[in-house]
């Protein structure tokens, strides 16, 4: 199950009205010689930009039945702290309503509705001195909610709530500081919402390369990943080129993430055969702004930011091989953090969110949130899907996917099966399985021993 993060406390409103004039006057500087340089609209006004407007609706209903076995976890006494879930029950109704204004001009919304019922224990482990308990909750939102207008054949913009992702990597994406590391992510029932950006790209001469600028003012409706942070506008200028080969491509970025940290990064893919992919998705960034688990005189351990290390230069990056088949997609990647704890810090960590600690709470919910992708320095992973699978059941095809993250670090991993298959022409089925493996509260293994998920979703 994904964590629940801290939220944490909201910019001051003059600080924001700052930040949102300097970005406005900022982009108007740089796109105004992008959109009025070469074609304004009005020399682009022909007879195929025809007013017309049409408005197409896409629904999908997912229900999803969870049952979770949790760890005997110090961190986690008795289930009092995280309270994992022993069951969970959860619906959601999605709607895509793409409104086209005409052939420059769209609108494009997708609101959610959601409910929710847990079932989790609290007492001594697999006892029946335990207690349960039954938390229900509602959620209306919107994982997108944008506007995109076509200017001319070469200059777009989008505004508003959006998942503009990107990366050859499965696991993360190290050059993309807008979304962060999820193990959920590649989770049938994951459901993702998008960012707060303005977004604005530029088709060179060539039409081999293209120019985005990227700038996120607020945080949306969104829990900040940091704890005890507010949100920081994030801005960025991403130079995009693809060879005649378009399985070969490279970007390069360079920006601002929170705290003022300047950062610089990319991702290219190489095709040396057909179905043979190389390629890496890396960011090197000045400044450091995690928590480490620091001496607090008396009061023991305390999850906070180093003076020592503010200036340092942290990298992240992520190397991967993928073979394509008809018959199957393989891949396998390792991923390096400069900003993670070491083994001896982890261990740290760990022990000043124990009960037992004066700032237990608070290094708790740092713990979970500390300003890193993951946790330790070192990891592999690897997936395979096959597609299209005659099983021993039915007559119809499924789907496989297999899954396995492992920490070099703490030699903790987590392990997860998936199948899904049709049950009519609108109704897919799906059920997950998740195994985590390693010593006590090792970072992969965490709360949950293992997890089994049965679903289905509909579209219409």
């Amino acid at each position: 199950m994904p964590r629940e993060e801290w939220r944490g406390p909201e910019p001051a409103l003059p600080s924001f009205a700052l930040h949102c004039a300097v970005g406005v006057l900022r982009l108007a500087f740089l796109l105004w010689p992008l959109c009025w340089g070469e074609d304004s609209p009005a020399q682009e006004k022909s007879e195929a930009s025809a007013t017309f407007s049409q408005v197409k609706r896409i629904s999908e209903w997912t229900t999803f039945f969870q049952n979770t076995e949790r760890s005997q976890s110090l961190l986690n006494p008795a289930n009092r702290v995280r309270s994992v879930p022993r069951f969970l029950l959860q619906s959601y109704l999605k709607e895509d309503f793409r409104w086209i204004i005409n052939e420059s001009t769209q609108v494009v919304v997708r609101p959610f509705f959601l409910i929710e019922r847990k079932e989790f224990e609290q007492g001594p482990f697999a006892t029946s001195m335990s207690e349960t308990f039954i938390k229900d909750r509602t959620q209306f939102s919107t994982t997108d909610a944008y506007w995109e207008q076509k200017w001319n054949e070469k200059f777009i913009t989008t505004l508003g709530i959006q998942k503009y992702q990107w990366g050859p990597g499965e696991l993360n994406s190290p050059s993309n500081p807008f979304f962060h590391f999820n193990s959920q992510s590649q989770s049938f029932f994951n459901l993702v919402k998008g960012r707060f950006l303005f977004r604005a790209a530029q088709s060179l001469s060539d039409a081999k390369s293209s120019v985005n600028i990227l700038v996120e003012p607020i945080s949306y409706d969104l829990e900040y990943w940091i704890a005890d942070k507010a949100f920081q506008p994030v801005e960025l200028v991403k130079w995009d080129w693809q060879f005649s080969n378009p399985s070969n491509y490279f970007s390069l970025i360079m920006g601002q993430m929170e705290d003022h940290i300047s950062f610089g990064g990319g991702y290219c893919n190489f095709s040396p055969w057909e179905g043979w992919s190389l390629y890496l998705d890396s960011r090197i960034a000045k400044g450091n702004r995690a928590y480490y688990p620091l001496g607090d005189g008396t009061n023991g351990l305390h999850m906070k930011e180093d003076s020592d290390r503010a200036n340092n230069i942290e990298t992240l990056s992520l190397l991967g091989i993928r073979l394509e088949t008809e018959n199957w997609d393989a891949r396998m990647e390792y991923l390096y953090n400069s900003l993670g704890l070491n083994k001896d810090q982890q261990d740290l960590a760990v022990l000043s969110a124990s009960p037992s600690n004066s700032f237990a709470t608070e290094n708790m919910r740092r713990l979970g949130a500390s300003g890193r992708e993951v946790l330790g320095r070192h990891y592999v992973y690897a997936s395979l899907r096959i597609p299209q699978v005659r099983l021993g059941w039915g007559k119809k095809e499924k789907n496989l996917a297999f899954r396995y993250l492992h920490s070099l670090q703490d030699q903790s991993g987590s392990a997860q099966g998936a199948v899904d298959g049709p049950l009519t022409a609108n109704w897919v089925w799906n059920v997950q399985l998740q195994l985590s493996r390693g010593p006590l509260d090792s970072e992969l293994k965490n709360f949950e021993n293992s997890s089994i998920v049965f679903g289905v979703t509909g579209f219409w």
